[in-house]
């Protein structure tokens, strides 16, 4: 997959150099950007190309809320605008292969926790 950003530009060389020196490393990092974007910091992670749900938390009007995708009920990207806290856990969450609740998921009243 092509990836156009510094962290991969950074880290997949790296793996590949380890590999060719005869201490082979997996690359498997989960891909991540961000952007700041006037008043808006924005983050995406993970590869949403195969998405059959969509989950909202937060509200958009607030300039406050991310979108999870999901696909056969596990995360595999996020999308968030001024919710950092919600991309590190999306991050953590796709690396495991992870499955959020859903409910929990949408409500931003509830915090989110790696299990």
């Amino acid at each position: 997959m092509r990836l156009e950003s510094w962290q991969n530009a950074q880290n997949q060389p790296a793996a590949i150099a380890s590999t060719i020196c005869g201490k082979p490393k997996l690359y498997s990092e989960v891909p991540w950007f961000w952007s700041d974007q006037y008043e808006f910091n924005i983050q995406s992670v993970g590869a949403p190309q195969h998405t059959d749900t969509i989950v909202a938390r937060g509200d958009p009007t607030t300039g406050r809320f991310s979108c999870f995708n999901l696909a056969n009920d596990a995360l595999v990207g996020a999308t968030g605008f001024n919710t950092p806290g919600d991309v590190r856990w999306a991050r953590k969450m796709i690396a495991a292969n992870a499955q959020p609740d859903i409910r929990a998921l949408a409500d931003p009243t509830i915090k989110l926790k790696f299990p």
